[in-house]
């Protein structure tokens, strides 16, 4: 649901992985299914991180999708 989510809304099939970083997900696996995805970002966890507001917006819309997939709204 999360990768077409974020093929609809950016036109990009995502690389499916888990070498981006750490990640509390880590932990939570033991639980439940877990998805870590956000926003791209050089300055993560960094002095002044910041986004491009265009990014949280796509972000948004991404999110909207898949909770109306999970949802079954789609």
């Amino acid at each position: 649901m999360i990768v077409a989510a974020i093929e609809e809304e950016t036109g990009i099939t995502p690389e499916l992985s888990t070498s981006g970083g750490t990640s509390d997900g880590r932990f939570l696996i033991e639980l439940c299914p877990v998805v870590d995805f956000g926003l791209p970002n050089a300055t993560m966890h960094k002095l002044n991180e910041s986004a491009a507001v265009d990014d949280v917006y796509q972000l948004s819309r991404i999110y909207q999708r898949a909770l109306e997939k999970v949802l079954g709204q789609a």
